[in-house]
């Protein structure tokens, strides 16, 4: 009876060990779908969804504390060019030097960059009015322009990119759209203006 006990108490240490195994095997899981749920696969960035949720929590937050956010909108400049000239391989690779670049030049732990999609960019700077985000914007712009994509066709590659910047320290009825919409306006007038530049919402 006592070896019988014995044996009964091990099998059932031996489950429990393998539950909580999968226990933690589920959570891993869990928090890896998660992560890539809110990521672009690409270029590692926080993607639209993240993007969007983060934009309405950071507006409601400086609503009820009295505090600005800044957007900068980020486009590469001639991306259907470099596609058609490089492949999409290589246009790849241009993306995720880029997001690279954007990422190093967001200094502070509270700031969110992310893909908005195609070969645009976003990023959000809580706490950053408009002369504070078109500072970051020109570190980034400057160091885009300073780098260089390498392919298998010899010289390096130089791409631009154009920045639309604006700040709102919202109203009750202000939305993501708005501060989006103005951001939007900046970076279309900084291509029109030539490109490899940046404009701030009027």
């Amino acid at each position: 009876l006592g070896y019988r006990l014995v044996r009964l108490i091990r099998r059932q240490n031996s489950v429990q060990g393998e539950l909580l195994l999968a226990q933690e095997q589920l959570l891993d899981m869990n928090l890896a779908l998660r992560s890539q749920a809110l990521e672009d696969g690409l270029t590692g960035l926080a993607n639209r969804r993240l993007l969007d949720q983060f934009l309405l929590d950071e507006l409601g937050r400086a609503k009820r504390d009295h505090l600005v956010v800044g957007l900068l909108m980020i486009d590469i400049d001639h991306f259907k060019h470099f596609n058609d000239t490089y492949g999409h391989l290589l246009g790849d690779e241009c993306l995720k030097a880029i997001g690279a670049l954007i990422k190093d030049n967001i200094r502070r732990p509270g700031d969110l960059a992310s893909r908005y999609g195609g070969e645009e960019f976003a990023v959000v700077l809580p706490g950053t009015d408009l002369t504070g985000a078109f500072v970051v914007a020109e570190q980034i712009r400057q160091a885009v322009a300073g780098a260089q994509i390498h392919s298998d066709r010899g010289a390096p590659i130089r791409v631009t990119i154009s920045l639309g910047v604006s700040a709102i320290r919202p109203l009750q009825n202000d939305t993501p759209e708005m501060l989006i919409q103005a951001a939007d306006k900046a970076l279309y007038a900084a291509k029109a203006a030539g490109r490899n530049r940046t404009m701030m919402a009027s």
